[in-house]
């Protein structure tokens, strides 16, 4: 049988997917969907081309780009097990965001670090961001996506040239930058469980989400306004945030984990903007 050509069927794939796309979510419940970690790490290599091209690397400013691989680092050595290797990467960009792709890659922007006031902010975030690839949320948007039929045939397949194009689609098409409630719920849980376990301050956490539901609110003291594209793909919600606190309180006693001298000399080049 002739294939589809992989440009000809992504533009019909919108079509597809309004008779196949029930039939395809059916397929994809709880922990289990059909893209495998291989699928997942291969299409993740790819994409990571396209993504660095959206949001380039920051190449001028490598103390602080070693200092978040660090402290990432010291994140997962605590975290549940993944099927990916995490790696964290500093980007070029005045937004503050920060995001996780099939395949373990963590984007963090640089706008990020002048809206994090201690150290157990950021490791809050980065924690949040492991959550999300041990859990592989990305990877299961994908396989819910149009695209994922194309993906299985095409990740571990011989054409370059037709991953790349596939890869571009997905990235075009924001997928990955938008986390269900769901995913947000559940990569707190592991975030925070994560911090307990590396003796980092969870609670940071929680401060990080109050301030970012003080700017999306208009609240007097809250953050800047740039915090609103976190909140859109992050999504933010009261139950969210009231969860976050519930389940730091049931940890019990916790004690403060001072400023590396790292984080330091991160805010002395990237000072908090109020």
């Amino acid at each position: 049988m002739k294939k589809t050509p992989v440009f000809l069927a992504i533009l019909l794939l919108p079509l597809a997917s309004l008779f196949s796309g029930c039939e395809t979510i059916n397929q994809v419940t709880g922990t289990v969907f059909l893209m495998t970690p291989e699928q997942e790490a291969a299409l993740g290599k790819q994409l990571a081309v396209d993504i660095e091209k959206q949001y380039p690397i920051y190449r001028g400013d490598p103390n602080t780009a070693t200092y978040i691989e660090r402290l990432g680092r010291e994140i997962v050595a605590s975290s549940p097990p993944s099927s990916q290797e995490i790696r964290f990467h500093l980007v070029d960009s005045d937004d503050v965001n920060a995001f996780a792709i099939p395949g373990g890659s963590i984007y963090v922007l640089r706008g990020l670090l002048s809206v994090v006031d201690d150290e157990s902010e950021l490791a809050g975030v980065l924690a949040h961001e492991v959550g999300h690839v041990v859990q592989r949320h990305s990877a299961k948007r994908v396989s819910q996506s149009q695209f994922y039929s194309l993906v299985g045939e095409l990740a571990l397949g011989e054409n370059a040239g037709e991953l790349a194009t596939l890869s571009t689609s997905i990235v075009q098409s924001g997928i990955l930058l938008r986390n269900s409630r769901q995913a947000e719920y559940e990569a707190d849980a592991v975030a925070i469980d994560t911090l307990r376990r590396a003796r980092m301050d969870p609670r940071g956490m929680a401060r990080f989400l109050d301030k970012l539901g003080g700017a999306s609110s208009g609240k007097p003291g809250g953050a800047l306004a740039a915090v609103m594209q976190y909140t859109a793909t992050h999504p933010l919600t009261p139950d969210r945030i009231a969860a976050v606190d519930d389940r730091i309180k049931r940890l019990g006693r916790l004690a403060s984990s001072p400023n590396s001298d790292g984080f330091n000399r991160m805010k002395a080049r990237y000072p908090s903007v109020k």
